[in-house]
């Protein structure tokens, strides 16, 4: 991989901020640590038009204007009215999922929002970063510039989730059909050879 294209290539050194990683070659899947959360959630590397691309306030910035609302994230926006909090937008794990307008740049929903994630980045010797604030937050905990806490691997609430990242390239859904239709093709060619060739 690259910095542009699968996780950083660190020129075969190991990564000191990779506590674990599960399963081997192609198979191989870890906590991302802060910063590959960071890029996958707010970066986009077409931003602007150019080559140098950028970051977006939110994490689904890049399909929307970089603006927050409740058809976005779950997040608490009684703040925005003045209502001093307590009033959250909640919906199912997948909700977000298949609307373009809330995904990353690189298609990744619920990066804010929902539950605090876990990354394999070490805060001290005792704890790991998490990022991505909770249901309970405001807009500017989704945002880029926001803080992020630490807590101690052991720690476990309704408000603290993970996702793990794959260490492998992982082929397009489109890889398949072709993989699949070229296959097809083949035993269709095999077939007719075999009658040609029949007496």
């Amino acid at each position: 991989g690259s910095t542009e294209t699968g996780v950083y290539d660190l020129g075969g050194g190991a990564n000191s901020e990779r506590g674990g990683v599960w399963g081997t070659d192609l198979g191989a899947v870890a906590l991302p640590t802060e910063n590959e959360w960071y890029k996958a959630a707010y970066y986009d590397s077409n931003k602007g038009g150019t080559d140098v691309g950028g970051y977006y306030q939110y994490s689904f910035g890049h399909a929307n204007g970089d603006t927050i609302s409740t058809s976005y994230a779950n997040y608490d926006y009684s703040y925005e009215n003045g209502a001093g909090g307590g009033t959250y937008a909640l919906s199912p794990v997948d909700h977000y999922e298949g609307l373009n307008a809330s995904l990353s740049a690189y298609g990744v929903a619920d990066m804010t929002g929902n539950v605090w994630e876990w990354t394999d980045s070490q805060y001290n010797t005792f704890s790991r970063v998490v990022r991505g604030s909770a249901y309970y937050s405001d807009a500017a905990d989704l945002a880029a510039g926001s803080s992020w806490l630490d807590l101690t691997p052991g720690d476990g609430y309704g408000d603290l989730g993970f996702r793990v990242a794959s260490l492998a390239p992982i082929p397009e859904p489109s890889t398949y059909g072709m993989i699949g239709g070229a296959l097809v093709g083949l035993l269709c060619l095999l077939r007719r050879k075999k009658r040609a060739v029949a007496p």
